[in-house]
């Protein structure tokens, strides 16, 4: 299968191929063939880009896919409103699964339509069952993303000191579904991080993501817990 997008205003972020005014973009299957003024190919789709623009997908680093189901809700909510309906409770974990799959399924194609190919899905798991979901949905969107495991959406877990909520869970998952690295769907670890866990268990976490290869997004630098507690400056003296 050809593609061959005519007439854009192509940016490339190639500092070696530079932007177009007006360009052509070739691909084939899902590589880019060539790139410039003027492209010819046999036996292909010819789709017109006039007065559009031909770039590269954006990549979303922090999202929180399932909630794309409760959009709005929150919208005169504080922050700590926020926090204790999303995270500690209420709507955070009483979730079914197939809430999930469908949260991340329209999640993922509003991504998609918006022009985001790349995202970092920031899970909060309640059960395998609800991470299996999750996987699917992304799965069926076909979109490229990283599944980050862990940080279930309840209070017993945020106010705890457990280890990921198992690692041999997450261990698991990783041998399920993510055997492969070039695969459309990677796996990391949504850990909660030093400023909403005990250091050694943000440590051991880290560590943990290192063992399995696989990314690690917490939320750090929160506030002012992130300002008195310098969190950065010490994972950064830990090696971490």
């Amino acid at each position: 299968m050809k593609r061959l997008f005519k007439n854009g205003t192509v940016i490339t972020m190639d500092s070696n191929l530079g932007n177009f005014k007006d360009a052509d973009v070739l691909i084939e299957n899902d590589k880019i063939i060539e790139v410039g003024p003027n492209i010819s190919a046999d036996n292909c789709e010819v789709i017109d880009a006039k007065d559009m623009i031909v770039m590269p997908g954006l990549v979303d680093t922090h999202r929180h896919t399932w909630e794309s189901v409760i959009r709005n809700a929150g919208a005169d909510w504080s922050l700590q409103t926020y926090l204790g309906n999303i995270y500690y409770g209420n709507i955070g974990s009483r979730r079914r699964p197939e809430d999930d799959y469908v949260g991340n399924l329209l999640g993922a194609l509003e991504a998609l339509e918006s022009g985001v190919t790349t995202l970092y899905d920031w899970t909060m798991i309640i059960s395998n069952d609800h991470a299996e979901e999750m996987i699917r949905g992304l799965k069926e969107s076909g979109i490229r993303a990283i599944f980050g495991y862990g940080s279930p959406g309840d209070a017993e877990y945020w106010n705890s000191d457990s280890k990921l909520d198992t690692i041999d869970k997450a261990r698991a998952m990783k041998e399920r579904h993510f055997s492969s690295d070039d695969q459309l769907l990677t796996m990391g670890l949504a850990i909660r991080g030093p400023e909403f866990s005990s250091w050694e268990t943000s440590v051991k976490e880290i560590q943990f993501a290192r063992e399995i290869d696989a990314v690690c997004s917490m939320h750090l630098g929160f506030g002012t817990w992130g300002s008195t507690e310098r969190s950065i400056e010490k994972l950064h003296a830990a090696g971490c």
